[in-house]
């Protein structure tokens, strides 16, 4: 089983409510979650997946911009570098989540939840240090 981190899009806002519903009792709508995932400036949301097979060893375009070591942390934590499938037609489950509001210099994490099934194998950790 591997695990990687991705940036939270817009199409994953259902299947990361359903993480939500198993983890917390007051839900986020789906509107807080578009309005926060539009604000690029401020916030900053990652989906942890999980594959059968290995994900990418290379970071996507919309990860480049977050630097060498980031991209190497979220794409190459359970990796072994040498590896590579194409993962553009595997639907891998989104598992958990997390996210964090930027102010000034500080970042305030607003969420992290990972499905119970899949707690204790270091996918909170995972979305902590992406």
């Amino acid at each position: 089983m591997y695990y990687y981190l991705e940036p939270m899009t817009e199409a994953d806002i259902e299947p990361v409510q359903q993480v939500e519903l198993a983890c917390f009792k007051t839900p986020w709508s789906a509107s807080t979650y578009r309005r926060e995932l539009r604000n690029r400036d401020i916030h900053r949301y990652l989906v942890a997946r999980t594959s059968h097979a290995l994900p990418p060893s290379r970071p996507p375009e919309s990860l480049q911009r977050w630097g060498r070591l980031i991209s190497s942390l979220i794409v190459g934590f359970f990796l072994d570098e040498q590896q590579t499938v194409d993962a553009t037609n595997r639907p891998d489950p989104i598992i958990g989540y997390g996210g964090l509001s930027l102010v000034i210099d500080e970042g305030h994490i607003t969420m992290i939840a990972v499905e119970p099934l899949y707690r204790g194998a270091g996918i909170g950790e995972l979305l902590l240090n992406g």
